[in-house]
């Protein structure tokens, strides 16, 4: 359970995702009042869909290198 726990801390998807979660609660209660939910909603979806598929295609172009290099891809 731990590991598990510690294999998500040390994801950047997973922390990001965290990361606009907190926002969207913040903003609701502090800076962001004059905003409506939906559109701080679509900025953070936004962002993070954004960041999301870019760290994936990092991660793939990550594995593909080491396939090329005849590294052997690591279990997830």
């Amino acid at each position: 359970m731990m590991q598990a726990i510690r294999a998500l801390m040390s994801s950047k998807k997973f922390l990001a995702t965290l990361a606009g979660i907190v926002v969207t609660v913040l903003s609701k209660f502090t800076w962001a009042q004059d905003l409506s939910p939906e559109t701080v909603l679509g900025i953070i979806t936004g962002l993070l869909g954004i960041f999301g598929l870019s760290q994936g295609v990092a991660d793939h172009g990550k594995e593909a290198a080491k396939i090329a290099t005849g590294d052997p891809p690591q279990p997830a």
